[in-house]
């Protein structure tokens, strides 16, 4: 029997959690540029940054970022994950 070798590609990812200091995270998030994206909490952006590609979520007491390393996911997948993401946080 053969031995064969399984190689996996998982993207590598940070998430940050973060209060915003003054306003809403919604503010933030709209402040920040990008490209907005529908559909993923009360408002989201997708920047290009020095560290990847970063999506910026806003839920209503905080703000989620999560920083992909390479290339940047289709819409639906960072939609996905921004709905985890929020899914996780305290209410």
């Amino acid at each position: 029997m053969k031995a064969s070798t399984v190689k996996l590609l998982v993207p590598l990812v940070a998430i940050n959690v973060y209060r915003v200091r003054s306003g809403t995270p919604s503010e933030f998030v709209r402040a920040a540029g990008g490209r907005a994206l529908s559909g993923a909490g009360e408002a989201a952006t997708l920047l290009e940054t020095a560290a990847g590609p970063t999506l910026q979520v806003a839920g209503p007491a905080f703000l989620v970022t999560l920083v992909v390393q390479g290339r940047s996911p289709p819409d639906e997948a960072w939609r996905a994950a921004a709905r985890a993401a929020l899914a996780r946080l305290p209410s």
